[in-house]
């Protein structure tokens, strides 16, 4: 297990219901899209990634209290398909909530600077 200091600061802990739940027992998806090309992934695909890790927050602000979370590296999942062609990562739940993060913000954590998370 890792904690969050020893990980750096978080720049964003992404905790969006990215989900995709089409049927009552679907596995929920994360949908990916870079232009025209998607990606689907499942919440079992990404929990086998090898990139894997828990992440310990002592005092989580929304819960108000010790929290773990499963995650992956958002510049990872992401790699250079976006990296490359796009300045801006935009997440949109399922429930309407959107968020902006601009890319510079995300490849900082490549050359040692903050991470951004996604949880799963």
């Amino acid at each position: 297990m890792r904690s969050a200091m020893q990980l750096g600061w978080l720049v964003g802990l992404v905790l969006l219901g990215l989900v995709n739940a089409r049927a009552t027992h679907a596995e929920p998806t994360l949908e990916l899209s870079f232009g025209v090309n998607t990606i689907r992934v499942s919440r079992t695909q990404l929990l086998s990634r090898s990139d894997v890790v828990d992440l310990n927050l002592a005092h989580d602000v929304i819960y108000g209290r010790v929290m773990t979370y499963r995650a992956i590296p958002l510049l990872s999942l992401i790699g250079k398909r976006a990296t490359q062609r796009f300045d801006i990562l935009e997440a949109a739940a399922t429930d309407g909530y959107v968020s902006q993060l601009p890319m510079n913000v995300i490849k900082r954590g490549a050359a040692g600077g903050s991470m951004a998370w996604l949880a799963i």
